[in-house]
């Protein structure tokens, strides 16, 4: 069987007990239709069988790619408060190629991901970074819930202000280096200052919609809140995305307000705070809100939404005014 295409590129993610996920994701990226001529993957020191998972995968493509796999336990919670941000460096400086494809173990990635979301820079040497699309993975009732309004649709992005999750992004080298790498600053929100970073030097950015990258829902309400408690208080420490979270007050402002209606005017005032409970889901795709499909998830999306936006005010609040920073144990402490 003839050996598949290399491009010249350093494909990276990091990883911590991944166990569960991890053989889905190495298997998507070796169904893809062309391979990274390098692979470079940070483990936070897994205690699981991800690394046995990881070395068996490299035997298989040893032929192909170069595969380093970089065992790093100071890219842990443990250890770290930005254990994503620092492996995504550590694998970085670990690299030996200008472009950086980077997206993250737990996803599924299209066959054309890589080929897509490198493209532009292999093609255009102008071109100093590519962002690629994600696609929910929800197979419950929940996550499906979930997905709507997590997940905004492609149509509603604008490509000249769009922020790639760095689930689906691409990069030079170069570039990581002038805004001086991922901010190890908190567990989120990473990316999104990291991309706010690369947006005051640069524009010669693009966003790829076929670069798709699927991403796995939340599987319960409780992880689900922690997931966006965790968002906001990546943003509220990045001191980031203000302009979002004065919006997401706004909305539960006025639902409040008409809550406060309602009580005056029960018969108008409910008929319009069921409404817009509704409509609050769908955000600048109001006609989804239609859909037989979706109408039979009333009220499980609009609950799940308001919940979101609560948590996550509540979450950026913390890491915005927060006195108090998270401890960690330093490395030579634990010998």
């Amino acid at each position: 069987m003839a050996q598949k295409k290399t491009i010249p590129v350093c494909l990276i993610t990091t990883l911590y007990n991944e166990e569960q996920s991890l053989r889905p994701f190495l298997e998507s990226l070796n169904a893809m239709t062309v391979l990274p001529a390098q692979m470079v993957i940070v483990d936070g020191g897994s205690t699981d069988g991800s690394l046995a998972i990881l070395e068996s995968f490299k035997e298989t493509i040893a032929d192909t790619v170069s595969m380093k796999i970089i065992v790093d336990a100071t890219c842990s919670t443990k250890y770290s408060r930005s254990p994503i941000a620092k492996g995504r460096n550590v694998a970085i400086q670990n690299s030996d190629f200008d472009i950086i494809a980077a997206t993250d173990a737990g996803c599924i990635v299209s066959n054309v991901w890589l080929e897509e979301i490198t493209k532009p820079l292999l093609q255009n040497e102008q071109i100093l970074m590519v962002g690629g699309w994600y696609q929910p993975l929800a197979t419950s009732y929940f996550e499906r819930c979930q997905a709507l309004i997590v997940v905004p649709p492609v149509s509603t992005v604008d490509p000249k202000t769009f922020l790639p999750s760095s689930r689906s992004i691409a990069f030079r080298k170069e570039l990581w280096k002038t805004v001086g790498g991922y901010p190890e600053l908190t567990y989120t929100a990473e990316d999104t200052l990291f991309d706010l970073k690369i947006r005051q030097v640069t524009q010669a950015i693009i966003f790829n919609e076929k670069a798709v990258v699927f991403w796995r829902m939340r599987p319960n309400l409780f992880v689900f809140i922690r997931m966006n408690y965790r968002y906001g208080f990546g943003e509220g420490v990045c001191r980031c995305s203000t302009r979002n979270i004065i919006s997401t007050a706004a909305k539960l402002a006025f639902g409040v307000m008409l809550i406060v209606v309602s009580t005056l005017y029960p018969l108008v005032g409910t008929a319009l705070l069921v409404l817009y409970a509704w409509l609050l889901p769908f955000n600048k795709n109001i006609r989804d809100a239609f859909r037989v499909s979706h109408l039979l998830k009333y009220p499980a999306i609009a609950i799940l939404k308001i919940v979101m936006n609560n948590v996550y005010i509540a979450g950026y609040l913390h890491g915005r005014f927060t006195a108090e920073q998270p401890q960690f144990i330093k490395l030579q402490d634990s010998h």
